[in-house]
């Protein structure tokens, strides 16, 4: 099996496509300073997932839940502003 598209390289081909379309068309992207906020920016939805994932494998969900993800992502808006 010297090729098999599996849906890891799919979703890292079309990244790639979109990644290409958009510094091509946009031209504030490709910058470094552009690439540091979208990584610091998905990284607050990264570790919100993160916990959202171990709380439903865990079975531990409830409904104060989204309270307490809500409150954590607002404390850290405000302790850091530049997430904003």
């Amino acid at each position: 099996m010297p090729f098999a598209m599996t849906q890891r390289r799919m979703i890292f081909g079309i990244s790639m496509v979109l990644f290409a379309i958009f510094s091509n068309a946009l031209p504030g992207f490709l910058p470094v300073g552009n690439l540091l906020s979208l990584l610091q920016s998905a990284a607050i939805v990264d570790v919100l997932g993160t916990g959202m994932a171990i709380i439903v494998i865990s079975r531990e969900i409830n409904k104060h839940l989204s309270k307490v993800l809500f409150r954590e992502f607002w404390m850290s808006t405000k302790l850091f502003p530049f997430l904003r």
